[in-house]
């Protein structure tokens, strides 16, 4: 699985880039996430259609964990190429997609990336406080009157049960809630954190975070069990190569998209073995400043023919 994940990395690097080919491929996210968050929604009324997990939302991708990651993370992308005036639209209703999943760490993981691309100016304020309003506008007007007639839908196809209510709990009241799915995490940590101290240098082998019934859901973890201490490091590491790799103002998206991808692996074991985020990473390594890419293109298309081999 190593092996084909950094294959599949570098071939992916290869084709992106290409400076088309990567905008091609961005503008190919934002149809891939608006269709993600169409069959999230579906699957609330029609549970268990592609999901493992009755009332969280799975998408095509059956984990409801790895259905919201692939939805935070594409979005982070895809919102690259969208106009200024559909970017906080697209993040919003991304936002209700990444909700279906019920997923804490998508949630939570989808706020830090909306706080980060308001921060460099990827979507305004103005435009999420407007879009927002109209929004709860929305909310009043349609929902709110037929919210007993939802909730009784929602109730009646397992969409809302003991498991959904106690991770929405604990986000409402993170000190308050305390839930199997908390307890499960906890357990298996502290037992990836005792087999680090057995072989704390050079770990226990690679793979050996797999050997245990469940993993320990945080990717630093499994990655300090197979390779000791400095497994710590490979993440942050390969994070920091995407974001040196890029230039011009799409850095600053690649500084969001990293911190996200930080955020998240600290509640998955998956990051690098997931072959979309492998896709992602790629994607945003050879992301280029557009207005340069822009002025590269003109340039090429005004340079007289019998120049173009002398032109840098």
């Amino acid at each position: 699985s190593r092996f084909l994940s950094i294959i599949e990395l570098f071939l992916f690097l290869a084709i992106f880039a290409d400076d088309q080919a990567n905008t091609f491929a961005r503008k190919a996210l934002v149809v891939a996430v608006a269709s993600g968050v169409l069959l999230q929604v579906y699957e609330m009324f029609f549970p268990m259609s592609f999901s493992e997990i009755l009332g969280r939302s799975a998408g095509l991708y059956m984990n409801p964990n790895s259905a919201g990651i692939a939805l935070v993370t594409g979005m982070i992308c895809a919102v690259t190429v969208l106009p200024q005036h559909l970017r906080c639209g697209f993040l919003l209703v991304t936002g209700i997609g990444v909700m279906a999943s019920v997923s804490r760490a998508s949630i939570l993981g989808w706020g830090i990336s909306m706080m980060g691309l308001m921060a460099i100016r990827q979507t305004r304020f103005r435009d999420v406080a407007i879009t927002g309003s109209l929004g709860v506008v929305v909310v009043i007007l349609i929902l709110i009157p037929r919210w007993d007639e939802f909730a009784s839908t929602l109730e009646r196809n397992g969409s809302i049960n003991k498991n959904v209510e106690e991770r929405l709990g604990w986000l409402a009241d993170p000190s308050g809630v305390s839930d199997a799915s908390s307890w499960s995490r906890i357990y298996v940590a502290r037992r990836a954190w005792d087999t680090i101290g057995e072989s704390p240098f050079w770990g226990s082998g690679t793979g050996s975070s797999f050997e245990a019934e469940i993993a320990p859901h945080n990717q630093s973890l499994a990655f300090m069990q197979d390779h000791g201490v400095l497994g710590a490091l490979i993440l942050p590491l390969l994070l920091l190569a995407v974001v040196s790799s890029v230039r011009g103002e799409n850095q600053r998206t690649a500084i969001v998209f990293s911190v996200t991808v930080m955020f998240l692996s600290f509640f998955s074991h998956d990051v690098l073995s997931a072959r979309h985020t492998l896709l992602l990473l790629a994607l945003v390594a050879t992301m280029t400043d557009d207005k340069h890419s822009h002025q590269l293109e003109f340039a090429r298309l005004t340079t007289p023919h019998w120049n173009r081999g002398s032109s840098k």
